[in-house]
């Protein structure tokens, strides 16, 4: 929900008399974003569960283990994104936090 409030604060900061442009990049951004994550979340899993079931185990384990291995990698882009983001925004422009 914060995302939402830092984004609609961003979006008047940035052209107060018309937000059409701004918001739309933002909301392009979250989509495309999310897709392609989820495209390389359902990469990895399958990518791990093939490699897996060539050795014998049984199905339930190995879909299982896809599973766990594209959200590790899910958490670890995010346990090092997190700290970077702050980094990136912009400092405001009339002088006021945040």
């Amino acid at each position: 929900m914060e995302t939402l409030y830092a984004d609609a604060y961003w979006i008047h900061e940035e052209s107060p008399g018309g937000a059409d442009l701004p918001s739309g990049l933002v909301n392009i951004s979250y989509q495309v974003g999310s897709a392609l994550g989820l495209a390389v979340m359902i990469a990895v899993s399958t990518a791990t569960t093939i490699s897996t079931l060539s050795e014998g185990i049984q199905q339930i384990v190995v879909l299982n283990s896809g599973f766990h291995t594209a959200f590790l990698g899910a958490a670890l882009i995010a346990v090092v994104g997190a700290p970077i983001g702050p980094l990136l925004v912009a400092p405001a422009k009339n002088g006021r936090d945040s």
